[in-house]
């Protein structure tokens, strides 16, 4: 019962809010919900240590609600209806990826960590060029560039390089992956949903 308590104190403890000031904040579209950055440990120079991300309301209703931790740089982009958040995280020096998280309560965002836009592209990458890229680069760097207006939709870029071996180098590579189909694509028009509207009607 004891080692019961103990360790449900643990858990409350790691999941409560940070009490020194964070060092980034993120807001919503709306302008409702504040995304911020803490680091949990003092870390020289600050290159990697324990951070979290935490959402908050704007107004203070609500109680904060952790939404991701991780061990170098993150990178947070909600899109414009707020129902997903779309995390470019580089845990190490050779590696980025996208993550998702979709909206399931207020302040409560799931990962959605079956989707893999990351892979996806890299995938529809190789077919294209007919090369093979993964596992071939030992750098890999996939971030998402913005979401689409109608919030459908990421414009994601591919950056990559080998270090030994084939000397290949990927540059800025595009992709488009959308979120109704679960598929990689370069097709722009995905991007361009809802980008020209008329103000009177809104």
């Amino acid at each position: 019962m004891m080692l019961s308590l103990l360790l449900a104190a643990i858990v409350v403890a790691s999941e409560s809010v940070p009490q020194t000031a964070p060092f980034h904040t993120d807001k919503s579209p709306s302008g409702t919900i504040l995304a911020e950055h803490f680091w949990l440990e003092d870390v020289p120079r600050r290159l990697i240590g324990r951070q979290q991300i935490w959402l908050r309301s704007a107004d203070g209703q609500g109680q904060p609600a952790l939404l991701f931790e991780h061990q170098r740089i993150a990178e947070l982009l909600f899109s414009p209806d707020e129902r997903w958040i779309a995390i470019n995280d580089a845990p190490l020096s050779d590696l980025a990826n996208v993550r998702l998280f979709h909206r399931v309560d207020a302040l409560k965002y799931q990962e959605a960590d079956k989707i893999q836009p990351g892979k996806k592209c890299v995938a529809l990458l190789v077919r294209i060029n007919k090369r093979a890229v993964s596992p071939v680069l030992d750098h890999t760097y996939i971030n998402t560039v913005r979401w689409s207006s109608d919030s459908r939709a990421l414009l994601l870029v591919v950056r990559g390089h080998t270090s030994t071996g084939e000397n290949i180098v990927v540059r800025d590579w595009l992709c488009v992956f959308s979120l109704e189909r679960l598929r990689a694509s370069t097709n722009l028009r995905l991007m361009n949903r809802g980008a020209v509207y008329d103000r009177r009607k809104a």
